[in-house]
């Protein structure tokens, strides 16, 4: 009977080392899955770190191409300003064009009526005629150029 207890009480006690062991398998079964989660939790740190990256480097290229579109739109606006005064200068040396070509018809009438004075002949005054004609036409072609 003695032998009997003695058993009993190694299979109880081999019982409890049983339990023992099985709650220290638990509690390392739990670690483990502890550890696990965390390093999940990590690598969801770094995908989102790097999904953020990825972001920022797109948004600079982004600011970098809208910066390249507001430069080129500046130069064309230089361009086209530049192109209203070059027009604008032309336009200026065609009235002095002009006005330097009624000058010279000026003095020429200038001159055929000195002629005129000093000869008094037919041919002259209708040469003056014609000049002041064409000067008449000259004005005309002016005034209907720049106002209308």
């Amino acid at each position: 009977m003695c032998n009997v207890k003695r058993i009993f009480l190694l299979l109880q006690q081999l019982l409890l080392l049983l339990l023992l062991l099985q709650q220290q398998l638990l509690l390392l079964l739990l670690l483990l899955l502890l550890l696990l989660l965390l390093l999940l939790l990590f690598l969801l740190l770094l995908l989102l770190l790097l999904q953020l990256l990825l972001l920022l480097l797109l948004l600079q290229q982004l600011l970098l191409l809208l910066l390249l579109l507001l430069l080129l739109q500046l130069l064309l606006l230089l361009l086209l300003l530049l192109q209203q005064l070059l027009l604008l200068l032309l336009l200026l040396l065609l009235l002095l064009l002009l006005l330097l070509q009624l000058l010279l018809l000026l003095l020429l009438l200038l001159l055929l009526l000195q002629l005129l004075l000093q000869q008094q002949q037919q041919l002259l005054l209708l040469l003056l005629l014609l000049l002041l004609l064409l000067l008449l036409l000259l004005l005309l072609l002016y005034y209907y150029h720049y106002n209308c």
